[in-house]
């Protein structure tokens, strides 16, 4: 670039510059208030737990509810599925991550991972499938009956 362009360029930009310079230290600023009031705030509630023995204090989480059931018309579906290809799914046998892959990669409204899972343990417990062998990492690999 000619130095006319560069001096007009640093003319223009400049403003520009000292205005990005001007809010970074106004949010900085902002920054150290919010930090500040977060604190007191801490302190006043310290205080209160302290000087009220009845005050709810934070406890354990609670644990996330696994007793989820699926309907019986999804694990029929899943068991339509792998009798339509059976051919895939007669051989060393299969497990739900699979299956979901499989779904998956054919463009099938997809039910979860997890719901697939739950579909194929319902199908067993039913006898609908067999559980060939437990797998890697303690996957279970089914087997059509």
């Amino acid at each position: 670039m000619s130095d006319p362009v560069k001096v007009e360029l640093e003319r223009i930009l400049a403003p520009l510059r000292k205005q990005a310079a001007e809010l970074d230290k106004e949010i900085e600023r902002a920054e150290a208030l919010l930090a500040d009031k977060r604190e007191d705030r801490r302190r006043i509630e310290r205080v209160l737990r302290a000087a009220d023995p009845n005050a709810p204090r934070p406890g354990p989480r609670p644990k996330s509810s696994h007793d989820w059931e699926i309907s019986q018309a999804t694990a029929d579906k899943i068991l339509d599925y792998l009798k339509e290809h059976a051919d895939r799914y007669n051989g060393d046998g299969f497990h739900a991550t699979g299956l979901f892959r499989d779904r998956k990669a054919e463009g099938l409204r997809q039910p979860s991972d997890a719901t697939v899972n739950k579909a194929l343990r319902l199908l067993h417990q039913q006898g609908r499938i067999r559980l060939v062998r437990r797998g890697t990492g303690g996957s279970r690999i089914y087997g059509l009956v």
